[in-house]
């Protein structure tokens, strides 16, 4: 995907720079960090998450051409429970909903303030968007 680039005034982009210093310094945002760590370094939480992981895209590929078995569904919804029984992946589930709800207040903040969507003027249109 091209970015496309942009001038921006010293004023806008010391904003910018100051913004993206305090959000990688928000509390939400270092304790999902932390937990992502963590998770990174306990082998059992790590296997539990690949495992969980190549579940889902196989499960979505087998149901995306309707071929998706009660098996596939029953050993994923099991691992899905051993995922959420592990405490490092709980608490890294609980981190990364912490920081998705304060971001989102984040932006409404900033949107009340510039009077637009900030979230929507920060997406990028393309395959993802």
């Amino acid at each position: 995907m091209a970015t496309q680039t942009v001038d921006l005034s010293p004023e806008i982009q010391q904003a910018l720079d100051a913004l993206a210093e305090n959000l990688l310094a928000f509390e939400p945002f270092v304790y999902y960090d932390e937990c992502g760590e963590r998770l990174m370094r306990d082998a059992t939480a790590q296997s539990l998450w690949q495992r969980l992981r190549q579940m889902e895209g196989h499960l979505r590929a087998t149901q995306a051409n309707g071929q998706a078995s009660a098996d596939d569904i029953i050993a994923y919804r099991q691992t899905y429970a051993a995922a959420k029984a592990n405490p490092v992946i709980a608490e890294f589930w609980q981190a990364q909903a912490s920081l998705q709800a304060s971001l989102q207040a984040v932006n409404r903040e900033i949107s009340a303030t510039l009077g637009v969507d900030f979230g929507r003027l920060a997406r990028r249109s393309g395959c993802c968007s």
